[in-house]
C-alpha cells in the first residue's frame, strides 16, 4: 500500500524601489515620472517612488489538483511601480485580471485551486479559481479594502492538425473602495513551436 505524497512549490519574491533621476526630490518635489500612492497632505515628496514589496506563495500539487495560499505586503508611500499601458502585467503574485493589489500599504491574502484534466484522461483541459483579499490600503487618509475572484477554463488541442490551437474563458468579479467591475474575456490562441 502506497500513499501519494504530492509536491510543494514555494515562490518567494521581494522588490525594493525608490526615487532616482527625474523622480528624485532634489528640489523638494518629485519631477518627471510621478508615482501613485499616499504621502499625506502637504507632503513635498508626493509622486516619488518609495516602495518595498514582499510576497510568498505556496502551492501543493497532487495528481491533477493544485491548492495554493499566499500573502503579499506592500510598504512605503508609493504604489508598486509599473508601466500602466492599459492592461499591463506586473511580476506580482497578485496580478489578477482586474486589479493588481499593489497599492501603498496594502496587504493581500491569496487562495487558489486549479485542476488539470489530463489526470483523468482529458489532456489540454484545465481550470482554475483564485481569490484575492486586500486591505490596509493607504488612500485618502484612511484604510481601504478590495477583493477579486477570478475563474478560468483553458483548452488547447493536444494533437492532430489543430495542435496548438487554444481557447480560454476568463471571468472576474472585483469589489472594493475604489471601483466595482465584472469582466468576461474569451481568448483564441495558437502556439507555434519555433524549434
Amino acid at each position: 500500500w502506497a500513499l501519494p505524497v504530492g509536491a510543494l512549490k514555494s515562490d518567494l519574491r521581494y522588490w525594493t524601489s525608490n526615487s532616482d533621476g527625474a523622480n528624485g526630490s532634489s528640489s523638494g518635489r518629485a519631477e518627471g515620472y510621478r508615482s501613485s500612492g499616499y504621502w499625506g497632505s502637504g507632503s513635498s515628496h508626493k509622486g516619488e517612488v518609495d516602495n518595498d514589496t514582499l510576497s510568498a506563495m505556496f502551492t501543493y500539487t497532487l495528481g491533477g489538483h493544485a491548492l495554493g495560499a499566499g500573502y503579499q505586503k506592500v510598504t512605503g508611500h508609493s504604489d508598486f511601480p509599473y508601466l500602466n499601458m492599459g492592461g499591463a502585467s506586473t511580476p506580482l503574485i497578485t496580478d489578477a485580471i482586474n486589479e493588481k493589489f499593489a497599492r501603498a500599504g496594502e496587504q493581500t491574502w491569496v487562495g487558489s485551486y486549479s485542476y488539470n484534466f489530463a489526470a483523468i484522461g482529458i489532456p489540454g483541459l484545465s481550470t482554475s479559481l483564485l481569490y484575492f483579499s486586500g486591505d490596509g490600503i493607504n488612500a485618502k487618509g484612511q484604510d481601504q479594502e478590495e477583493w477579486e475572484r477570478d475563474f478560468r477554463v483553458d483548452y488547447a488541442v493536444p494533437s492532430g492538425p489543430l495542435k496548438g490551437v487554444g481557447v480560454s474563458w476568463r471571468n472576474a468579479t472585483s469589489r472594493g473602495d475604489f471601483r466595482e467591475r465584472d469582466d468576461n474575456r474569451l481568448y483564441l490562441t495558437y502556439s507555434l513551436p519555433l524549434l
